[in-house]
Order: C-alpha cells, then sequence, then structure tokens
C-alpha cells in the first residue's frame, strides 16, 4: 500500500514519505495542481494522489473512438487509454521509451516489428522494449481499457499528466 509503514517502524522526521493513513482523493489533487505547475518542469508531486480512472481528465482523438488521460512520475508515467471498436487504423509507433501495456477489459492486437502479432486480453499484459515499432489495433465488441506505462517518461505525454 502506498505511504504505508511497518508497525514496527518509527514515524521520524522523513518528509519523503507521507504519514501512512493519508488520503488524497482526486478533487483535492485537482485543487493542488496550481501549485504543482509552479514546480521546475519535470517535478511532480512529492505526495500521493488517489483518482477514479473515468474521472480524470480525458484526451479524446480519431475521431472520439480513443480517449486517453495520463499520470506521471519522476521516472515513469501511466497513461490509461480506451480505444472503440471499428476504430480508424492506429499508425506505427515507435519510442525510446519501455512500454508495458496491460489490459483491463477488451481485447487488442499489438504487431511488433511489422511481423509479431501479440493478442492481449483481459489480465494480461504485453511488454514493448525500446526501439520497436508496434501498432495496435482493438478486437471484438468490446471497447479497451488498458493501462500503458512508460519508463522513462515519454515526454510526448507531458501535456496529459
Amino acid at each position: 500500500m502506498l505511504g504505508a509503514r511497518p508497525d514496527h517502524a518509527h514515524p521520524g522526521p522523513d518528509r519523503t514519505s507521507p504519514p501512512a493513513k493519508t488520503a488524497y482523493s482526486f478533487k483535492k489533487w485537482r485543487r493542488t495542481t496550481a501549485a504543482v505547475r509552479r514546480e521546475p518542469r519535470g517535478s511532480v508531486p512529492r505526495q500521493p494522489y488517489h483518482a477514479v480512472l473515468n474521472e480524470l481528465p480525458k484526451f479524446e482523438g480519431m475521431d472520439g473512438f480513443f480517449k486517453q488521460s495520463a499520470i506521471t512520475a519522476d521516472h515513469a508515467l501511466m497513461e490509461v487509454i480506451w480505444l472503440e471498436p471499428g476504430h480508424p487504423p492506429i499508425p506505427t509507433d515507435q519510442h525510446a521509451h519501455d512500454q508495458t501495456m496491460f489490459v483491463f477489459s477488451g481485447s487488442v492486437q499489438l504487431v511488433l516489428n511489422g511481423s509479431d502479432r501479440y493478442v492481449v486480453n483481459p489480465g494480461e499484459c504485453l511488454y514493448i522494449p525500446e526501439n520497436v515499432p508496434h501498432q495496435a489495433t482493438a478486437l471484438g465488441d468490446e471497447p479497451l481499457h488498458a493501462l500503458n506505462i512508460f519508463a522513462p517518461v515519454h515526454r510526448k505525454y507531458l501535456p496529459i499528466g
């Protein structure tokens, strides 16, 4: 659990860890974003925050077939995506970041290196090493809901996070 301390830990003057019982709702996080924006670029909040994925601000693309939101940390970026079935073709992507996709619902086919095909179903993940070209297609009738984790931070998504 985030911020939890073992029972035997003494809560000394450690300013990098919040107290174990501190909880931050998305609404509180949203109110503090103005303060966070004043921090130097690349800096992230130094406190946990909790969010309901469906309530995160979303950015739409592909005529509404694709929605994304992101949470940024110092060394990784977590991108939440929603992709509707029957979407237009998604261009091949390639970047200098490791990427792992975790599928919550729906299914997706990912084509790596132009020919290696992987079908990722709910409860599964696929790791894509840096610089590997990849292309995604939602499968079936259910919308795809997935989480991509990029490490290091994928700078192209910083305006989202």
